[in-house]
C-alpha cells in the first residue's frame, strides 16, 4: 500500500469533486443526473481510501510495541529545501503564521535531520532542535494524572502567564481585606488616603525544565503514517509539568502554614473538614479546590456528613462529581500519604497560583550517537516557574500518632 500515492489520490479526488460543484454554483444550476453519479463515486473513493489510511497509521502504531514498521519512502512535499522555499510552510497569503506547514517541516527534520534551518534550527556542539509554539501539539491522551497545579487553575477556567523572554521578576502582593471605602459628601474638601497591607513579593526566576531523552529505532522514527511528533511531545511535555509538580509542592509545604492537624494518624472527620475548610480565609474561598495525595482521597470518598450523606458531591443527575460543597478534589500525586505526621492534602485558592510559562519550548533532536545505532532521541527544554500567595494556601496534617 503505497500511502503517498492514496494520499496524492485523495487530494486530486477532492479538488475535482470541489470544482463541480463550484462550477455548477456560479453557473446557478443544479447538478446534473451524470455529474451527481460522478460525484458520489468520488465521495465513495474518497471514503476507502481515507480508511485504509487510517488503518495503516493504527498499524504503524503498533509496530511500537514489536518493532517491525516498515520503512517508508520520503514524500515528495517534504523533499529537501532550501530557505526561501521553507518560508511557504511558515507564511501563508494572508501573512498569517501557517500551522500545518510548519509541523510538517517539523516532522520533516525529525525523521530526516533535513528543513529549513534558517528559520527554527538551534544549534551547539552537541545537540541542536528547534522552537516548539504550543500550536504545534495535537491533543493526544497521555496515561498520566495532570501537573495538580495548573489542574486547579483548569478547574476554574485560568490559564497561566505566558512570557516570550526568559527575565526574573516580582510580582507585588497586597492585602486589602481589612479595608473599605466610605460614603463622601458631595461638598468634601478632602479625601483620605488607605494604603492595602504588603506583605510581600512573588519572585519569579524561570528554571530550565528537562524532559529527558526518549529515543525512537529509525525503523519507526519514518514509519508509513506514524505521526512521531504527536506521540512523542505530549508525553515529554507531561515529564516536565511533572517535575514541577515535585518542586512546586516541595515549596508549598515548606512554606504553607498548616490549617488542621488531624486528631487521627489515619482517618479524618467531617467535622475537622470543616475546621480545616475555614482555616482558608474567606477571601480565598470563592476558588479553592483540595489537592489530595490519594490515600486522603479514598478516606474522602469514604466520609459522610451528619446526616450520613456522602460529602463528595453528586450532580442532579446522580453522577459522581469529584467535588466537595461545590469544590473540585484533585489528585497530588507529591502529596504525603494519610499517615502519622504526613502533609497529606491542601486547599488551594486558584487565584494564589502564579505559574508563568515561557513561550515555545525546545525539541531537541539526538542522531548518529555510537551508543544508539540507528537511533534518533528526542528531548523537550523550556523555562517556567511558579510562586504561591501563601495566605490563599491552607494544608492539612496528620496526627504524629
Amino acid at each position: 500500500m503505497d500511502i503517498a500515492a492514496l494520499r496524492e489520490e485523495f487530494a486530486k479526488t477532492h479538488t475535482e469533486g470541489q470544482a463541480l460543484i463550484s462550477t455548477a454554483s456560479k453557473e446557478g444550476r443544479e447538478l446534473t443526473a451524470l455529474e451527481q453519479e460522478a460525484n458520489e463515486k468520488r465521495f465513495a473513493r474518497c471514503d476507502l481510501i481515507r480508511k485504509l489510511i487510517n488503518e495503516a497509521e493504527r498499524f504503524a502504531k503498533l509496530s511500537l510495541d514489536n518493532g517491525t514498521a516498515i520503512t517508508a519512502k520520503e514524500p515528495a512535499e517534504r523533499a529537501e529545501f532550501d530557505a526561501s522555499e521553507g518560508r511557504q510552510f511558515f507564511a501563508g497569503a494572508d501573512g498569517k503564521f501557517n500551522l500545518e506547514g510548519y509541523r510538517t517541516a517539523l516532522l520533516q527534520y525529525v525523521q530526516t535531520g533535513r528543513g529549513p534551518s534558517q528559520l527554527f534550527t538551534l544549534t551547539t556542539g552537541t545537540q541542536s532542535g528547534a522552537f516548539l509554539p504550543k500550536q504545534v501539539l495535537q491533543p493526544v491522551t497521555v496515561r498520566r494524572l495532570q501537573n495538580c497545579f495548573r489542574a486547579v487553575l483548569a478547574a476554574y477556567n485560568q490559564v497561566p502567564m505566558e512570557l516570550d523572554v526568559v527575565s526574573n521578576f516580582s510580582l507585588p502582593v497586597e492585602d486589602d481585606t481589612a479595608n473599605v471605602g466610605q460614603s463622601l459628601s458631595e461638598s468634601a474638601t478632602s479625601g483620605t488616603v488607605l494604603d492595602p497591607t504588603e506583605t510581600g513579593a512573588i519572585s519569579i526566576s524561570p528554571t530550565l525544565w528537562d524532559s529527558k531523552a526518549r529515543w525512537f529505532s529509525n525503523t519507526v522514527v519514518k514509519a508509513q503514517g506514524f505521526d512521531i511528533l504527536g506521540y512523542a511531545l505530549p508525553m515529554l511535555l507531561q515529564r516536565i509539568e511533572k517535575a514541577q509538580e515535585v518542586s512546586w509542592n516541595t515549596a508549598i509545604v515548606t512554606n504553607g502554614t498548616v490549617g488542621k492537624t488531624l486528631a487521627s494518624p489515619t482517618a479524618i472527620t467531617y467535622a475537622e473538614l470543616l475546621d480545616w475548610e475555614h482555616s482558608l480565609a474567606p477571601a480565598y474561598r470563592n476558588d479553592y479546590a483540595y489537592a489530595v495525595s490519594d490515600s486522603l482521597y479514598r478516606a474522602l470518598r469514604g466520609l459522610v456528613d451528619s446526616q450520613s450523606r456522602p460529602i463528595l458531591d453528586q450532580d442532579p443527575t446522580n453522577v459522581f462529581a469529584g467535588k466537595i460543597h461545590g469544590h473540585p478534589v484533585i489528585i497530588n500525586e507529591q502529596a504525603q500519604t494519610l499517615a502519622a505526621n504526613h502533609v497529606c492534602g491542601a486547599l488551594i485558592s486558584a487565584g494564589a497560583i502564579k505559574i508563568v510559562d515561557i513561550m515555545d519550548a525546545r525539541l531537541l533532536l539526538y542522531t548518529n550517537y555510537s551508543e544508539r545505532p540507528d537511533q534518533t532521541g528526542l528531548q523537550v527544554m523550556q523555562n517556567g516557574d511558579a510562586g504561591f500567595v501563601y495566605n490563599g494556601i491552607s494544608l492539612l496534617k496528620s496526627a504524629i500518632s
